[in-house]
């Protein structure tokens, strides 16, 4: 996490490495210094037929692995005053920087990518600085709203505009309206919103009463082609009230209310909902190796998010649903 630097006002500091990654990496430290002295005798006379040279070969990138994570350290630095980002790398202290000017960036970028390993995959937020040459890696974070944090922090303090498209679809938020609630800022940069028609195979129950909605979205229904029957009976009740939800607009909050869940909802205050972002028409990364009939459970929900929170909900309705919705909703604050 970024903090400014006390002593300079024009500085930001970064710092990663150690902690839980040098608790991690301690056994390994061990385990490979131990054989190295057993073998050289440093600990007591080397006992065995195997070579001191080969046990120290066998044991070398146990050290190595070991010395990277309890001792490697990496940082950022990010300096107003004289204009660069340097991230630096090294053993306890830097050893080896890289610096770019702050004048050839543009933007602070805030996206969302998916790795994966032979067992497992999750999702991360990269942080990036929009430079001329190529993106600058600054942080990367496992939940959006730590990732957000970082990217308004570093918006507010280079006055860059913040560019997040971690949903699929692009939000740019000038510096000097970053916490500026939706509902103020559809005051501000929109005359009448235009409302879609609603598609013919709507789902959803819209009631709206005043200035607030109720959306009455229903649980997803597996088609499972020419396997249905027995498989499709199967598929729907496992997924029985999975993605049904009552979402509650009003002048004080949008609250997310769902039928699988045993706690009492989730909520969003007014003053604090930032966003509400429909995603592109497009299933998430990975849906292509699942069955036909679940990539339904694949395609992007709406998004309302804030500083401290993201609910997504109506993941399973039809794109066209998704925007008449969403396009409702921002009526809906734009009125209060």
């Amino acid at each position: 996490m970024f903090k400014p630097d006390p002593a300079r006002p024009d500085v930001l500091r970064g710092r990663s490495g150690g902690g839980c990654m040098a608790v991690l990496g301690f056994p390994f430290l061990v385990g490979g210094l131990l054989p190295i002295a057993l073998a050289f005798g440093v600990a007591g006379p080397s006992k065995g037929d195997m070579h001191p040279l080969i046990l120290a070969l066998f044991a070398l990138p146990f050290l190595l692995v070991g010395s990277a994570l309890v001792l490697g350290r990496a940082g950022c630095v990010i300096d107003r005053h004289h204009g660069t980002v340097t991230r630096w790398f090294g053993l306890l202290v830097p050893m080896r920087r890289t610096t770019w000017r702050l004048d050839r960036c543009g933007a602070v970028r805030l996206t969302s990518e998916v790795r994966r390993s032979n067992n497992s995959s999750y999702t991360v937020y990269p942080v990036r600085l929009a430079h001329a040459d190529a993106p600058i890696p600054i942080e990367e974070q496992r939940t959006y709203e730590k990732a957000r944090q970082t990217g308004e922090m570093l918006a507010e303090f280079l006055h860059l505009p913040l560019a997040d498209d971690s949903s699929g679809e692009e939000v740019i938020r000038e510096p000097g309206t970053l916490d500026e609630p939706l509902s103020h800022r559809l005051k501000r940069t929109l005359g009448e919103i235009e409302i879609p028609e609603p598609p013919p195979d709507m789902q959803t129950h819209l009631r709206r009463k005043g200035h607030a909605v109720l959306l009455e979205i229903p649980p997803i229904e597996i088609d499972a082609g020419p396997m249905s029957g027995l498989l499709r009976l199967a598929a729907n009740a496992a997924l029985r009230g999975r993605d049904a939800a009552r979402v509650i607009v009003t002048p004080d909050a949008l609250r997310v209310e769902r039928a699988a869940a045993k706690h009492a909802g989730e909520e969003i205050p007014i003053t604090e909902l930032e966003e509400i972002d429909l995603g592109p028409d497009e299933p998430r990364p990975g849906a292509e190796a699942a069955p036909a009939f679940l990539a339904v459970l694949l395609r992007r929900g709406i998004v309302a998010r804030s500083d401290k929170r993201s609910i997504e909900f109506g993941a399973h309705l039809s794109h066209a649903e998704k925007a008449y919705l969403v396009a409702v909703m921002k009526q809906v604050l734009r009125d209060l």
